[in-house]
């Protein structure tokens, strides 16, 4: 039988080719897969966190993203206005009025508030919150307290242990220093990302105020009030529900953030004991270390 040896040669070249195709693909695939697992390996890392304490956790899967000294027992500051807004708002409701009564601004700052003057309690705890209003915290108290100012910041502390937030007592409304060494309250970044976790799920309509970058709020007086938020991240992150700041002098910069960075995914980003100047920047770079671990969440199949 004659042998056509052209035709050999081809099929030996295409037999070749396909093999090589094969090898490549399969390297090509063995490459992929390392790929994948070196992303997949890589831890959430944020190397310039300078503050005493940070926490990022993740609300739908309740895995905890990142960690610094999480649980330890630190001063507040302004964050004490989101626990003091709560209780007001479950004692008071958000559309019924109230007026600023005058030991309202007796506190250390002056948010331009007037004695007498008539607000929305809704409006008063945007505001509040928006401006980290010591006299607005105070009203607030004031008309939600059965008795007295201390009967409000003892159900501010059944609340937050309600909520298992064991390591955070409050001794003022306002999270104002004390004394030269006693703060007004003091908590855990952990117990804090508790605290955005339980607003978001239960009462994120007398919150969502706190993300504006800048409002005016007119009372019911008629008094024009225009604000702009404490915080320089307000705007800047994707998915913004809650912002509060935090600074005294004994407790230096807090930030407290929680926010969709992805629809559907809430996550609680807290930093305590940053410097006042720093604070904005370091939360900045917890939601870029997020962004990254939610990505890899996503191409790892673990989302």
């Amino acid at each position: 039988m004659k042998t056509n040896s052209k035709l050999t040669t081809t099929l030996s070249i295409a037999a070749l080719i396909v093999i090589g195709i094969g090898t490549y693909a399969h390297v090509e695939t063995k490459e992929i897969a390392l790929s994948r697992t070196h992303t997949c390996s890589l831890a959430f890392t944020a190397p310039n966190i300078t503050a005493q304490a940070a926490y990022v956790y993740d609300l739908k899967t309740g895995q905890v993203l990142f960690a610094k000294n999480e649980e330890a027992q630190l001063p507040l500051a302004s964050i004490t206005k989101v626990a003091t807004a709560l209780v007001a708002a479950r004692e008071l409701g958000g559309s019924q009025t109230i007026s600023i009564q005058e030991d309202a601004l007796t506190p250390e700052g002056d948010s331009g508030l007037f004695a007498g003057e008539v607000w929305e309690v809704g409006d008063l705890i945007d505001f509040t919150l928006i401006t980290s209003s010591n006299d607005g915290a105070r009203a607030l108290a004031l008309s939600a307290a059965e008795d007295s100012i201390d009967s409000f910041i003892d159900a501010m502390n059944v609340y937050i242990k309600s909520i298992g937030a064991k390591q955070t007592f409050f001794l003022n409304e306002t999270g104002l220093d004390v004394s030269s060494t006693t703060a007004g309250s003091y908590g855990s970044a952990r117990d804090i990302a508790i605290l955005l976790t339980h607003a978001y799920r239960n009462d994120q309509d007398t919150l969502i105020g706190s993300a504006q970058a800048a409002s005016v709020y007119t009372s019911r007086s008629g008094f024009v009030h225009p604000v702009e938020h404490t915080s320089s991240v307000t705007g800047t992150i994707p998915g913004e529900l809650i912002v509060k700041t935090g600074f005294t002098d004994l407790a230096g910069g807090n930030l407290a953030v929680l926010s969709e960075i992805f629809p559907g995914r809430p996550i609680a980003l807290v930093v305590l004991g940053a410097d006042r100047e720093t604070r904005d920047a370091e939360i900045q770079e917890l939601v870029a270390g997020t962004k990254q671990a939610l990505k890899r969440a996503t191409l790892c199949n673990t989302f």
